[in-house]
């Protein structure tokens, strides 16, 4: 990339673009890229409706309590609806525990 961007200094944009085959949008994001402030964040981030590490610790709980300890998330999940308890979906269950 630095002979392409020595070769934009000296002939401008487009003609370098030109000879290295790269379209002229793809050369601006790179620069966009390049000149943004890198983060540090190696996680991604958190969904907004996500269940915090309480509300986790919660569902497995009640999954593993001597009530459910037999029964599949489903099963557990209508019964807790029975009783008007609602911690997550199914799938969300499912997750938990995988």
């Amino acid at each position: 990339m630095n002979s392409f961007f020595s070769l934009s200094n000296d002939t401008g944009k487009k003609p370098a673009c030109e000879a290295f085959n790269v379209s002229r949008a793809s050369f601006c994001r790179y620069l966009e890229r390049e000149n943004q402030p890198q983060e540090n964040n190696s996680e991604s981030p958190r969904p907004p409706l996500a269940l915090s590490p309480i509300e986790k610790q919660s569902v497995l709980e009640a999954l593993y309590s001597e009530r459910f300890k037999d029964k599949t998330p489903f099963e557990a999940y209508a019964t807790l609806l029975d009783d008007c308890v609602y911690y997550c979906s199914i799938w969300t269950m499912y997750r938990i525990l995988s």
